[in-house]
């Protein structure tokens, strides 16, 4: 298996660093296929980064982000239930950073993406990331980077679309 990811969702987007974990027997594989793909490698960001992460700094900001986002999510369940209830069927989850919220009668995910997009509310259809039509139609809800007022606020902006 192999896993690749990056920095820029869970410390900060102009980092620009990312990562890849493969099998021990890969290694000299993959360390000689970056030394011909790279031309310009970020040294300074990557020594910075070993010291974040060796001394611990990074496990502690990915614990009090957790404890964020669980909150975040909370509120945004919250809101839903108490503005949207009947109207989008939504679900807590473990982890992640976004919410499905099932559209109820059959409506149109891309045109609610649409007309919520026109009040100034961002989410995204779930039919943009199936290759085949879903047969219940949803929104993918976003909570990490939105505080208690603008989640209020983008939630009752929402309703106005929905209901």
């Amino acid at each position: 298996m192999i896993y690749l990811g990056t920095f820029s969702k869970v410390l900060f987007p102009a980092l620009r660093l990312g990562y890849v974990v493969v099998p021990f027997d890969l290694v000299n594989a993959f360390v000689r296929m970056q030394m011909f793909s790279s031309l310009q490698v970020p040294l300074l960001e990557q020594i910075a980064l070993t010291s974040f992460l060796r001394e611990g700094y990074f496990i502690r900001h990915i614990r009090r982000m957790g404890q964020l986002y669980h909150q975040r999510q909370g509120q945004l369940l919250n809101s839903i239930k108490q503005t949207l209830a009947g109207s989008l069927d939504i679900q807590p989850d473990q982890a992640g950073m976004h919410l499905i919220g099932w559209l109820v009668h059959n409506r149109d995910d891309r045109q609610i993406a649409y007309a919520a997009a026109r009040v100034e509310v961002d989410v995204s259809p779930l039919s943009r990331y199936c290759l085949q039509t879903h047969q219940h139609p949803a929104i993918l809800l976003g909570y990490t980077a939105v505080d208690e007022e603008e989640m209020e606020t983008a939630v009752k902006k929402l309703a106005h679309v929905l209901i």
